[in-house]
């Protein structure tokens, strides 16, 4: 009977929500079997069901949907390369330590080196009238030489503090005269790190809806996943986190993105939850 519904395959839950999100846009009737089971934790798959008479049609879907899926993994695992190297700028705020501290608890987990870069500015040159020549040609160079020695002895002193926590993580610096956003993405370009690791702090001296930017700037410009460490204190131990949530519109694209988030946590006990919402629909499922 070309009217009875059969099964065409069992699949993980974003793959499933995917899947029926082609099938009804083909025009095929799509029936998942638990999905409701997904939300209580009873099954970690979905059984999609179609009338047979769709069956062609369907397995065309479902063919193209596992090229996409094997050009994205393929894609993905080039420019997710296994983590040996973490960046973690810092501007030597109570925060920094924090973003350090967990930056080392993940560099312990991956057997990873942490890289500190700390971006300053040049003083400004205080102009002396001409007719001291000398102020004019040393002042400037003083000033220089005492911003150098301050971030040096701050960072040193973190470092300090860093290792403390009685790590054998390897741990390296560097200071650079740049802007910060700029800093981290020449950094980025040299030290080719595979994860960098941000402080979301807002300067005491700005409004409250002031937000910090600069990891928004980071994230437009490169590949490098980007990890931003909120005010607020984290854990200190990566294991007490056992939940990632990915927010997603069911794109094909998104695959990659999927992919790389699964392979940066696979050497961490992580459980990744799909989530999509939709608005203006009483079942958001359909």
């Amino acid at each position: 009977m070309k009217n009875q519904v059969i099964s065409i395959g069992v699949f993980d839950f974003p793959s499933a929500q995917i899947l029926k999100t082609e099938f009804l846009a083909a025009g095929i009737d799509c029936f998942p079997e638990h999905e409701k089971d997904i939300y209580s934790g009873l099954k970690p798959t979905v059984n999609l069901r179609i009338k047979e008479s769709d069956t062609s049609k369907a397995l065309k879907i479902l063919s193209d949907f596992e090229k996409s899926f094997e050009h994205a993994k393929t894609r993905a695992l080039k420019i997710q390369p296994p983590i040996k190297r973490i960046l973690v700028p810092v501007d030597f705020s109570e925060h920094s330590l924090i973003t350090a501290r967990f930056a080392i608890r993940i560099a312990q987990m991956l057997n990873a080196e942490v890289k500190l870069i700390h971006a300053y500015a040049t003083p400004a040159i205080n102009t002396s009238p001409y007719i001291e020549p000398i102020a004019y040609s040393n002042e400037p160079l003083n000033q220089f030489s005492l911003k150098i020695a301050e971030v040096k002895r701050q960072m040193l002193a973190l470092k300090k503090q860093i290792i403390e926590l009685d790590t054998n993580v390897s741990l390296k610096y560097s200071l650079i005269n740049d802007d910060p956003v700029e800093a981290i993405l020449q950094t980025n370009s040299t030290y080719k790190p595979g994860l960098i690791i941000l402080g979301n702090r807002k300067p005491s001296n700005l409004p409250d809806n002031f937000k910090n930017n600069i990891g928004c700037k980071i994230i437009s410009k490169i590949i490098t996943p980007v990890l931003v460490i909120p005010v607020y204190e984290p854990t200190d131990q990566i294991s007490d986190i056992k939940h990632v949530l990915y927010t997603t519109d069911l794109e094909a694209h998104e695959f990659v993105s999927v992919i790389r988030l699964t392979e940066l946590l696979k050497p961490i006990d992580i459980q990744i939850h799909c989530v999509h919402i939709c608005i203006g629909k009483s079942d958001p499922m359909i």
